[in-house]
């Protein structure tokens, strides 16, 4: 699932980012998308942020490289500049990752605005996803969760078991496959959990496939996208 239908409310968190005492930093809002695909959410994301006039720097990290996402987004008004892979990201506003985002993420140094996470849907990916957060945010940052909810919530996924992902058989072939250990939903909760009070958790209504969390930011994101 796309994150598209929480368009209106990360754009209105964005500018609220750009206009606060916070948002003196020459990159803009930094974003980072764990799960790119086929640029689902990247797409009406941008061109939102763009239009808006808010200055932002995007980070996409994928398993696979789409081409035509490449080839889209790099034509896309308001991309200055594009880098893949591991060139340089400096003075880009887009910068897109192929990469296991376990391994992205170990060597990641940003500090981002918007985490978006929707990469393989496991319990252990997402337990060590989780694990990075509090390096990478901010107080004030807002992290988004895919599949918390629906018919893939507490059950464990993996790539290399999926017919889109067969031919990278690299892909999650270190993890334990054995048993489902809860998936998405248990890896978010027992983070939460942990924090004491760090992050707070919000399910959305009619946006249940996803949770929000919020790193000490006390604002209403129910009525975000109004």
């Amino acid at each position: 699932m796309s994150y598209t239908g929480f368009t209106p409310m990360m754009v209105q968190y964005c500018d609220y980012i750009q206009k606060s005492t916070n948002s003196n930093k020459k990159d803009g809002v930094l974003i980072l998308e764990v799960g790119v695909d086929k640029g689902q959410t990247t797409y009406p994301l941008i061109q939102n942020l763009v239009q808006k006039d808010i200055k932002f720097s995007w980070f996409g990290v994928d398993i696979r490289e789409d081409a035509t996402f490449g080839q889209t987004i790099n034509v896309m008004t308001g991309v200055d500049h594009f880098f893949v892979s591991n060139v340089n990201p400096d003075n880009s506003t887009v910068y897109y990752a192929i990469n296991d985002s376990r391994e992205f993420l170990k060597k990641d140094s940003n500090i981002y605005d918007l985490v978006l996470i929707d990469a393989d849907h496991n319990y252990d990916t997402v337990k060590e996803e989780h694990s990075h957060l509090n390096r990478i945010t901010h107080p004030g940052s807002l992290v988004i969760m895919d599949d918390y909810g629906g018919k893939l919530s507490s059950r464990d996924t993996w790539f290399h078991t999926l017919d889109s992902h067969k031919d990278l058989e690299h892909a999650s072939h270190d993890l334990d496959t054995s048993c489902n250990k809860g998936g998405v939903t248990r890896a978010v909760d027992e983070f939460v959990e942990s924090q004491n009070g760090l992050w707070v958790k919000h399910v959305m209504k009619g946006f249940d496939d996803c949770c929000v969390l919020l790193r000490g930011l006390n604002i209403n994101i129910q009525n975000a996208d109004s």
